[in-house]
């Protein structure tokens, strides 16, 4: 009953049962140990997973009392002792477990459990200094694969990134098979990308989907590897060989799809134009690109994204009206956090920026001053618990030309004043500007 109510995850029923085998156990000393021992250590298991620690201390303690060199201990030691809050009180069980188990096939886990208490402490020079004496104790043993990765980790860890680059594509070559080996040639790919050498990242991306092509992280890999080849500039590469596969592919996970589609667009984006007749032909691409995201999630985030990019596109094909109507729909979506609500109204004032240098007179400078209120209505979140200093600082920086174009000089010294307050590392710049701003408005 014990036995099935665990199968089932019913762990408190199955503690009372185990406990009922011992109260009523009343049969010979051999007939104890077939059913008293498992009851026991089944009672260990169960408290466990109940994170009963007390219950599962004081079985521990009952094995360990009854079979002090041999029997049930080293395997009860192992459960028990990586489920101690304190990695110094697992790692003295483990270190006294050891000491009794010369010879034994247990003894090498038991060792390892040892070592990885480094890790849960962080203290990764002595990791690597366990980890490295375990492989020259047990150079043979089934768990040298795991050992070795655990190696390579703790020295990146530690700070040691070529030894772990060295012994990350050791691992690759001696344990291909290894489940631990995908996760090897990823941490080779970003250790290219965080240095900057994306043709060996974006090679190594490859490898992972490659050689193993039905792993979690195979459409991961396509991913990265498109990001890698637009990092060294190849946007048609990144999106022939990379981001359109992935944007139709039903067995990618969507919000992978979403992202591919989304690369897809901004890599267009940023790439030279290829038709000199129409060098605005890439953002046309783009918003089309955009735009069927819209489409698919017209009131998520999704779609609220894809319409600030599409409003982006708008302002480089100077269709400032489809602009303006983009980023106000953004910043009005209840989808939207408030870093993107910023980043929209910026856009917004932006647009009507380059909208009013195509008219004059009155008209230019009411919508210089419509663009000037989104600026200041984003810089004025600055008082809001969930403002985004970079948008604040960046609207506020967007509003200081207008503020002296079109505001008076009292508003323009206090809005100044804001700024320097806010960013006292701009103050030398901001008065610099000051100083020419009241001087043309002189």
């Amino acid at each position: 009953m014990g036995d099935a109510q665990f199968a089932q995850t019913n762990f408190a029923g199955a503690l009372e049962n185990y406990r009922a085998v011992l109260d009523g156990l009343k049969l010979s000393p051999d007939a104890g140990a077939s059913l008293g021992d498992p009851a026991l250590y089944q009672i260990l298991r169960a408290s466990l997973a109940l994170t009963n620690a007390a219950a599962a201390g004081e079985a521990f303690a009952q094995i360990y009392q009854k079979h002090p060199g041999d029997g049930l201990v080293p395997g009860s030691a192992l459960l028990y002792g990586e489920s101690l809050a304190s990695p110094g009180d697992a790692r003295t069980l483990f270190n006294q477990l050891s000491s009794q188990l010369s010879g034994s096939p247990l003894r090498p886990q038991v060792a390892l459990a040892a070592a990885r208490t480094y890790e849960r402490e962080q203290n990764w020079p002595a990791a690597v200094t366990n980890y490295e004496s375990w492989l020259k104790d047990y150079p043979t043993n089934t768990l040298s694969p795991q050992v070795s990765y655990a190696l390579a980790q703790a020295n990146f860890q530690a700070g040691s990134e070529t030894n772990a680059y060295e012994q990350f594509t050791n691992f690759i070559a001696q344990f291909p098979a290894d489940t631990n080996a995908t996760l090897a040639q990823w941490w080779v790919a970003d250790h290219f990308f965080r240095a900057g050498d994306f043709v060996n990242a974006e090679r190594n991306y490859k490898s992972v989907f490659e050689k193993w092509p039905a792993s979690d992280l195979a459409y991961p890999a396509h991913m990265m590897a498109g990001r890698a080849a637009v990092a060294r500039l190849d946007y048609t590469g990144a999106i022939r060989d990379y981001f359109t596969k992935l944007e139709p592919d039903t067995n990618c996970p969507i919000d992978l799809r979403v992202q591919a589609t989304f690369a897809h667009g901004d890599a267009l984006m940023r790439s030279d134009p290829t038709a000199t007749n129409n060098p605005l032909a890439n953002f046309q691409a783009a918003t089309d690109v955009f735009g069927q995201v819209y489409q698919t999630y017209p009131t998520n985030e999704w779609g609220a994204l894809a319409l600030f990019y599409i409003g982006e596109c708008a302002v480089q094909l100077g269709d400032y009206d489809a602009a303006t109507n983009a980023f106000a729909e953004v910043f009005n979506s209840p989808a939207v956090d408030a870093a993107a609500h910023s980043q929209a109204q910026i856009g917004l004032g932006v647009a009507l920026e380059k909208k009013a240098a195509l008219v004059k007179g009155d008209d230019q400078r009411a919508l210089l001053k419509q663009a000037l209120d989104n600026y200041l209505a984003v810089f004025d979140t600055r008082f809001e618990t969930n403002s985004d200093p970079f948008w604040v600082k960046k609207a506020g920086l967007q509003a200081l030309p207008l503020a002296g174009q079109i505001g008076a000089a009292d508003d323009l010294n206090r809005f100044i004043t804001d700024l320097e307050t806010l960013f006292p590392q701009l103050k030398e710049l901001l008065e610099k500007k000051r100083g020419a701003l009241l001087a043309d408005k002189k």
